[in-house]
């Protein structure tokens, strides 16, 4: 992802020539509070076999089919009353097994797990402020276990 004035671009490139494959664009509202390092995107996709998952500086999650195609949006700030950050999010998705996890950051939805296959949620937990940081998963004991830093806590 790249940005540009009020764009949002997810690319896809062919990694042996560099051409270009597919843009989409988004049209994006926000405005840093550090503006002289940058207005974003901030966060990486997440690639799978055929999608791509990637979360906008306004809190925008959206999947994107191999072609470019826009398949479903979730807007982590407005529709779910997450967390705003004042340098804009900057959490990249994390996915298990049919579902992709962010933090959102609120009463009940510190994380989210929304179904790759229809971006409809599959759970929310925890009532903690989001932070900039990205979920990850570590083993402990033999068990994978999800954790994430969130303002003021560790989340596992």
């Amino acid at each position: 992802m790249y940005g540009r004035h009020r764009e949002e671009i997810a690319i896809a490139m062919d990694s042996r020539t560099g051409k270009t494959l597919w843009e989409h664009k988004t049209a994006v509202s926000f405005d840093s509070d550090a503006r002289e390092m940058g207005n974003g995107p901030y966060a990486t996709p997440l690639v799978l076999a055929d999608r791509v998952v990637a979360a906008g500086v306004s809190g925008r999650l959206q999947c994107l089919d191999r072609s470019g195609k826009l398949l479903w949006t979730q807007e982590l700030w407005s529709a779910h009353k997450g967390t705003q950050l004042m340098y804009g999010y900057a959490s990249s998705p994390i996915r298990f097994r049919d579902t992709v996890i962010v933090p959102v950051g609120g009463k009940g939805k510190a994380l989210m797990a929304f179904r790759i296959a229809d971006g409809s949620v599959a759970w929310s937990r925890l009532d903690h402020p989001n932070a900039y940081s990205s979920p990850m998963f570590i083993n402990v004991d033999g068990l994978k276990q999800l954790v994430m830093a969130m303002d003021g806590a560790m989340v596992r």
